[in-house]
Protein backbone atom coordinates (compact mmCIF):
# COMPACT_ATOMS: atom_id res chain seq x y z
CA UNK A 1 0.00 0.00 0.00
CA UNK A 2 1.02 3.49 -0.68
CA UNK A 3 1.45 5.92 2.91
CA UNK A 4 0.85 9.25 3.07
CA UNK A 5 1.83 10.92 5.83
CA UNK A 6 1.97 14.34 7.67
CA UNK A 7 2.92 14.41 11.43
CA UNK A 8 3.19 17.05 14.36
CA UNK A 9 5.36 16.71 16.88
CA UNK A 10 5.95 19.13 19.50
CA UNK A 11 8.98 19.66 21.85
CA UNK A 12 8.26 19.97 25.30
CA UNK A 13 6.84 23.38 26.60
CA UNK A 14 6.70 24.70 30.55
CA UNK A 15 3.07 24.56 31.10
CA UNK A 16 3.53 28.25 33.16
CA UNK A 17 4.61 29.51 29.94
CA UNK A 18 7.72 31.51 32.17
CA UNK A 19 11.49 30.36 31.29
CA UNK A 20 14.55 31.49 31.78
CA UNK A 21 17.18 32.49 29.86
CA UNK A 22 19.13 28.77 29.93
CA UNK A 23 15.81 26.82 29.07
CA UNK A 24 14.08 26.35 26.20
CA UNK A 25 10.96 28.46 25.34
CA UNK A 26 8.21 27.84 22.91
CA UNK A 27 7.60 25.11 20.81
CA UNK A 28 8.98 23.64 17.64
CA UNK A 29 6.51 22.15 15.16
CA UNK A 30 7.53 19.98 12.34
CA UNK A 31 5.09 19.97 9.57
CA UNK A 32 6.40 17.42 7.38
CA UNK A 33 5.06 15.10 5.18
CA UNK A 34 6.01 11.34 3.80
CA UNK A 35 5.40 9.21 1.12
CA UNK A 36 6.07 5.42 0.75
CA UNK A 37 4.35 4.31 -2.90
CA UNK A 38 3.28 0.58 -3.19
CA UNK A 39 0.31 -1.22 -4.36
CA UNK A 40 -0.36 0.49 -7.41
CA UNK A 41 0.14 3.79 -6.38
CA UNK A 42 3.08 5.99 -6.73
CA UNK A 43 3.31 9.75 -5.94
CA UNK A 44 4.25 12.18 -9.46
CA UNK A 45 7.26 13.61 -10.10
CA UNK A 46 8.63 12.69 -6.54
CA UNK A 47 6.09 15.00 -5.16
CA UNK A 48 7.45 18.08 -6.84
CA UNK A 49 3.78 19.14 -7.53
CA UNK A 50 2.24 18.10 -4.33
CA UNK A 51 0.98 21.24 -2.27
CA UNK A 52 0.55 21.85 1.27
CA UNK A 53 -2.66 23.62 2.90
CA UNK A 54 -4.45 24.52 -0.77
CA UNK A 55 -8.01 26.47 -0.74
CA UNK A 56 -9.03 25.88 -4.09
CA UNK A 57 -12.11 25.03 -6.12
CA UNK A 58 -14.80 23.13 -4.53
CA UNK A 59 -12.38 21.83 -1.19
CA UNK A 60 -11.62 23.64 1.96
CA UNK A 61 -8.16 23.76 2.95
CA UNK A 62 -6.47 20.34 2.20
CA UNK A 63 -3.12 18.63 1.43
CA UNK A 64 -2.86 18.01 -2.55
CA UNK A 65 -1.26 15.08 -3.36
CA UNK A 66 -1.00 14.09 -7.77
CA UNK A 67 -1.12 9.99 -7.83
CA UNK A 68 -0.68 8.13 -10.90
CA UNK A 69 -2.37 4.58 -10.27
CA UNK A 70 -0.59 1.90 -12.27
CA UNK A 71 -3.12 -1.18 -12.09
CA UNK A 72 -6.86 -1.32 -13.04
CA UNK A 73 -8.59 -2.91 -10.02
CA UNK A 74 -10.12 -2.10 -6.31
CA UNK A 75 -8.88 1.13 -5.41
CA UNK A 76 -8.55 0.94 -1.04
CA UNK A 77 -8.31 4.04 0.93
CA UNK A 78 -8.15 3.37 4.90
CA UNK A 79 -7.18 6.15 7.83
CA UNK A 80 -5.90 3.83 10.07
CA UNK A 81 -4.81 7.27 12.06
CA UNK A 82 -6.05 11.05 11.55
CA UNK A 83 -6.69 13.93 13.58
CA UNK A 84 -8.33 16.91 13.02
CA UNK A 85 -8.49 15.65 9.40
CA UNK A 86 -11.77 15.50 7.34
CA UNK A 87 -13.01 13.81 3.87
CA UNK A 88 -10.11 12.37 1.60
CA UNK A 89 -11.30 12.72 -2.54
CA UNK A 90 -9.40 11.25 -5.11
CA UNK A 91 -10.31 13.12 -8.72
CA UNK A 92 -9.71 11.07 -11.96
CA UNK A 93 -8.34 13.68 -14.72
CA UNK A 94 -11.47 15.35 -15.90
CA UNK A 95 -12.26 16.41 -11.98
CA UNK A 96 -14.74 13.71 -11.54
CA UNK A 97 -14.76 12.13 -8.32
CA UNK A 98 -13.66 8.82 -7.71
CA UNK A 99 -13.63 8.03 -4.01
CA UNK A 100 -14.12 9.68 -1.07
CA UNK A 101 -13.72 8.16 2.27
CA UNK A 102 -14.41 10.03 5.35
CA UNK A 103 -12.03 9.22 8.24
CA UNK A 104 -14.34 7.99 11.43
CA UNK A 105 -15.31 10.80 13.64
CA UNK A 106 -15.21 9.00 17.10
CA UNK A 107 -12.01 7.54 16.47
CA UNK A 108 -8.13 8.51 15.84
CA UNK A 109 -7.41 5.10 14.82
CA UNK A 110 -10.08 3.90 12.27
CA UNK A 111 -9.47 0.94 10.18
CA UNK A 112 -12.15 0.71 8.21
CA UNK A 113 -11.66 1.07 4.24
CA UNK A 114 -13.70 2.62 1.25
CA UNK A 115 -13.44 1.16 -2.17
CA UNK A 116 -14.04 1.75 -5.51
CA UNK A 117 -13.26 0.32 -9.06
CA UNK A 118 -11.47 2.03 -11.02
CA UNK A 119 -10.71 0.80 -14.99
CA UNK A 120 -8.31 2.95 -16.11
CA UNK A 121 -4.16 3.80 -14.91
CA UNK A 122 -3.10 7.08 -15.16
CA UNK A 123 -2.98 10.62 -12.97
CA UNK A 124 -5.32 10.73 -10.31
CA UNK A 125 -5.65 14.16 -7.12
CA UNK A 126 -5.98 12.80 -4.08
CA UNK A 127 -6.85 15.54 -1.56
CA UNK A 128 -6.85 15.20 2.03
CA UNK A 129 -9.33 17.88 3.36
CA UNK A 130 -7.87 19.39 7.15
CA UNK A 131 -9.75 20.64 9.87
CA UNK A 132 -7.24 23.12 10.73
CA UNK A 133 -3.44 23.92 10.31
CA UNK A 134 -0.94 22.64 13.15
CA UNK A 135 -3.48 20.53 14.36
CA UNK A 136 -3.64 18.13 11.92
CA UNK A 137 -2.02 14.61 11.48
CA UNK A 138 -2.74 11.56 9.23
CA UNK A 139 -1.73 8.40 8.15
CA UNK A 140 -3.50 7.63 4.61
CA UNK A 141 -3.02 4.09 3.12
CA UNK A 142 -4.16 3.89 -0.75
CA UNK A 143 -3.91 0.68 -2.69
CA UNK A 144 -4.79 -1.10 -5.80
CA UNK A 145 -6.03 -4.82 -4.23
CA UNK A 146 -3.46 -7.51 -4.91
CA UNK A 147 -1.18 -5.15 -7.02
CA UNK A 148 2.23 -5.09 -6.32
CA UNK A 149 3.36 -2.66 -8.59
CA UNK A 150 5.32 0.15 -7.35
CA UNK A 151 7.00 -1.44 -4.41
Amino acid sequence: MAEFVKDLSRSWVLASGVTQPDMRSGSIHFDQRAVVPGSGVQLLASGADARTYIAEGAFKLADYWPIQLLASGTLRVQTPYSMQTGLVYILDEQGEEVIRHEPSPYTRRDYSSTTATVNDTGTYYMYVTLNGRRSCEYRVFTQIDGSTLGN
